[in-house]
């Protein structure tokens, strides 16, 4: 199994591939890793890709509404489904660092096309593609 250790999806395209912005070559190499690790990253691409590589899911959004005329008041609830992502992309820069007190940084490990066991719940049989770990130093 090849390990690939990078700060972000930029330098593989830049160092591997001779790309400025990650192309086919960058994405067919990243394709054949099937387990990744993003650790806390403040580069927008990288944390994009890892949200997408990860996946979405259609989430139940609620809302409600009111109004007023003269005459009457009225009062609504609605409700829609949106495609989000599992993982936003901006949950990687919130990620913890190793510091001068802690020890610990936490990534988040994905799992092509799998599920971790750990993850499975009673209303969530299936599980999900992503394991929130820390590491020590």
């Amino acid at each position: 199994m090849p390990v690939c250790i990078t700060q972000n999806i930029l330098s593989i395209a830049a160092e591997e591939f001779g790309e400025q912005q990650p192309g086919s070559k960058t994405l067919g190499f990243l394709g054949l890793i099937a387990v990744k690790c993003f650790l806390a990253n403040n580069e927008t691409l990288t944390n994009e890709y890892a949200s997408n590589q990860i996946g979405k899911e259609y989430r139940f959004l609620e809302g409600w509404n009111t109004g007023q005329s003269e005459n009457h008041h009225d009062a609504g609830v609605s409700g829609n489904k949106q495609l989000a992502h599992l993982i936003e992309p901006i949950e990687f820069t919130r990620l913890m660092k190793p510091s001068g007190e802690n020890s610990l940084s936490e990534g988040i490990v994905y799992l092509s096309g799998r599920s971790f066991h750990a993850t499975k719940t009673q209303s969530n049989p299936r599980g999900l593609p992503y394991l929130r770990v820390h590491f020590s130093r």
